[in-house]
């Protein structure tokens, strides 16, 4: 990938101080590796209706041009939003000999051929229904992500706040099916990931994440006036440091102090409380930095 020379007002500067900040016991990664990824050439829209078959899972185009099977063509799966009943589902879709398209939620899936069952809930999609529309991406982020993750000598990976909520669900995505394997740090600004319990929040990063029990991805959960700090990088710091064993499978970042990082507050009030807050962030498996005061 493309290795640049940043400004200490950079973005890049301020991740990699927020990163090295994070050690644990004295200690901090030896190596911090930045990537460009292009990602004003990503999106290449193709919209149009898919009529839904029960028989198979599988859509065909209804569309007045075949823009979404060309980019289907040789059998490549190709990064998309599908948009079902006002729910957005995050996919990669597969066109098959007969020009019928499936969708997976994940390059795992397309091996074990698990479509994506629409007729069930949430989507509930009965036979012959033609409300649903795609955005097709470009490859432009999977292509680059997939040179990253496909490198043994990194293992730690992290996205920053700037890609979309989709770039980052088609992160964790790849980040779980990838060979060899890594572990993936996300961001998640959203005020669902706190401020809704698990049912409810369907859509968050943390709420995704959660639902589809990705094991290799950490998501971190803060507020969105303070995505500048980079708090998933120092979360990667932290995971770096602490051998992870089957003990003690899991770690919070709840109320750790790290240098150069000011914790959230979500304060009483508004649609939930701080304590509703954290027991939602709890119950969907993700960290924070956050702090709570006492009245």
């Amino acid at each position: 990938m493309v290795i640049d020379t940043y400004g200490s007002n950079s973005e890049v500067f301020i991740a990699q101080a927020s990163f090295l900040a994070g050690g644990f016991n004295g200690s901090t990664p030896e190596n911090l590796y930045v990537a460009n990824i292009d990602a004003d050439t990503t999106y290449a829209v193709a919209a149009g209706e898919l009529t839904y078959s029960l028989d198979g899972n599988y859509f065909t185009y209804s569309g007045s041009d075949s823009a979404i099977l060309a980019l289907l063509e040789n059998e490549n799966p190709v990064y998309t939003e599908l948009t079902v009943n006002s729910e957005i589902v995050v996919a990669y879709l597969v066109k098959d000999a007969d020009s019928h398209i499936k969708a997976y939620l994940t390059k795992a899936d397309i091996v074990l051929d698990a479509a994506i069952n629409f007729a069930s809930a949430p989507y509930e999609l009965a036979d012959g229904d033609a409300t649903v529309t795609a955005v097709v991406y470009a490859d432009a982020v999977a292509d680059a992500l997939s040179e990253i993750l496909g490198d043994s000598t990194t293992y730690l990976c992290v996205i920053d706040n700037t890609f979309s909520e989709a770039q980052k669900k088609l992160y964790m995505s790849m980040v779980e099916a990838s060979t060899p394997s890594h572990y993936g740090f996300v961001l998640d600004t959203s005020n669902a990931a706190a401020y809704q319990d698990k049912l409810e929040d369907t859509g968050s990063i943390a709420g995704s994440a959660c639902a589809l029990s990705y094991k290799k991805i950490a998501v971190v959960v803060d507020d969105a006036d303070k995505a500048d700090q980079y708090k998933s990088m120092s979360a990667c710091s932290y995971y770096a440091q602490v051998n992870m064993t089957a003990a003690s499978p899991m770690g919070s970042l709840m109320f750790k102090n790290m240098a150069g990082i000011s914790a959230s507050e979500f304060k009483n009030g508004g649609v939930v409380n701080a304590t509703m807050a954290w027991d939602n962030i709890t119950n969907k498996n993700a960290n924070c930095f956050a702090k709570y005061t006492e009245v």
